[in-house]
């Protein structure tokens, strides 16, 4: 067993959560295995989440997943974009869920784009803001 296998067994991590010379990139498999153990070991997926910059190759549950630990851990809103019917369930979870596409996405999401890119985002961030200034 290597160093980075056996510190994760103890819920150690072979990096700093906040040492700004590390990002981290994390496939579906290795999300999973992190979430499994996170009861165990809550410093592990605290700094995973904290620190990771791509999340790729993800399952429908583990985007969702990854949406509320987010939330919790890191107590930020979430904005998510998504475009296929894998994407509902992170698209229902996160505070702000924008469909890519008037498929199956568009029915879980608050709000549907047209467009099928992420170009979306600045115009409902203006919208939103408008919405508020004219409500005060």
């Amino acid at each position: 067993m290597n160093k980075n296998a056996a510190s994760l067994k103890t819920g150690e991590l072979p990096w700093h959560y906040l040492d700004d010379k590390i990002e981290v990139a994390v496939t579906g498999k290795a999300f999973k295995v992190i979430t499994d153990t996170g009861k165990d070991y809550p410093y592990v997926i605290n700094s995973v989440v904290a620190k990771a910059k791509v999340f790729a190759r993800m399952g429908p549950d583990d985007k969702a997943c990854l949406v509320e630990n987010i939330q919790e851990i890191m107590k930020e809103s979430v904005g998510m974009c998504g475009d296929g019917a894998n994407d509902c369930g992170a698209l229902k979870t996160a505070d702000a869920g924008i469909s890519l596409s008037e498929a199956e996405a568009s029915i879980a999401a608050p709000f549907t784009s047209a467009n099928q890119n992420i170009e979306c985002v600045v115009t409902l961030l203006r919208e939103g803001r408008a919405a508020m200034s004219t409500s005060f």
